[in-house]
């Protein structure tokens, strides 16, 4: 347990109960807390700065602000909290106390129950504000609900910008809701549990209220495999010469897909889409030398300026409602 004020490149592993346990106004910059019950705990009338910090498998929670009688106001930001028993980030301000917390450019991933968890014990406040952050679970990594706020006790407050929270079980937003800027999507990690990177199909990229990358972990490289997400850049999807895959596919239950500037060849459906709806959106896309070019079933798709070029079917539509 680390407990003096200034902490830089600390790195705590195998933890007992508390990796860093922290009071007065510290400063903690690219610590790495791993493997306790508690990654991070702030009491009493701490205000701390956390930075680049790496909270993981902890069996409780990777960061836990529970200020006591006292106004104080916690800054984390650039840091990965993931894999915690039950709590990513766990605010439970008490005995009058009024707690700030700001959330910026974290990725919280994975954790056991909640991503970021506001409550307050009755006479005490406790705020959460979310900001270009990913708060994000997927199927057999836990975290069932994002951002839940507590009410009926103490007063709490949850507000979540330019944020990314997406695939928790139970529900992205209990008793909260999303504010401006904020998405829902797959942010495509590169490697679950071990590389929490962007790739570079990931709408996490280039969502944060400057334009910058969601969470503390820009993308550097790592391609996206397969076709999924955003596509950020100019792009031709090409099986050269064969005509037999599909291009982009929308069946039923498909939520949306917007393309942007996009050339398809060699298809045999260039686009095809049986969705509901007003799923479907292609502005400047083109298709070369596929059996169908647009072959539309269902929905009120929106194309503008569309191309199709040497096919069977440039258009074919059938049956939109």
């Amino acid at each position: 347990m680390i407990e003096t004020p200034d902490h830089f490149g600390e790195t705590v592993r195998a933890l007992g109960r508390f990796g860093v346990g922290a009071a007065g106004t510290p400063t903690f910059t690219n610590v790495t807390a791993n493997g306790g019950s508690y990654g991070l705990y702030v009491a009493q009338s701490a205000s701390a700065t956390v930075s680049g910090c790496t909270f993981r498998n902890n069996t409780n929670t990777g960061v836990y602000v529970g200020p006591s009688g006292a106004a104080a106001t916690t800054t984390v930001s650039g840091c990965l909290i993931q894999g915690s028993g039950t709590y990513g980030v766990r605010l439970g301000a008490s005995s009058g106390a009024t707690s700030t917390v700001n959330l910026t450019n974290n990725t919280i991933h994975g954790n056991g129950t909640y991503g970021v968890y506001i409550s307050a014990s009755t006479g005490a406040s406790s705020t959460a504000n979310v900001k270009n952050s990913n708060v994000t679970g997927l199927t057999g990594s836990g975290q069932q609900y994002g951002i839940y706020r507590v009410t009926g006790s103490g007063s709490t407050t949850a507000t979540t910008t330019y944020s990314n929270v997406w695939g928790n079980s139970l529900g992205n937003y209990t008793n909260a809701s999303e504010g401006t800027g904020c998405i829902s999507a797959n942010p495509l990690y590169a490697s679950i549990p071990t590389n929490m990177r962007l790739t570079s199909n990931s709408p996490s990229r280039f969502a944060g209220d400057a334009g910058g990358d969601l969470g503390p972990l820009d993308y550097v490289n790592d391609a996206t495999p397969g076709y999924h997400g955003t596509l950020w850049v100019n792009t031709t999807l090409t099986a050269a010469g064969s005509r037999n895959w599909y291009g982009v596919v929308l069946p039923e239950e498909s939520k949306g897909a917007t393309l942007t500037n996009v050339n398809l060849q060699y298809a045999s459906y260039a686009v095809r889409s049986a969705a509901a709806g007003a799923a479907l959106s292609l502005t400047n896309v083109s298709s070369d030398t596929s059996n169908y070019g647009y072959y539309l079933t269902a929905g009120t798709p929106t194309l503008k300026n569309p191309t199709a070029n040497n096919g069977s079917y440039g258009m074919y539509v059938a049956g939109l409602r």
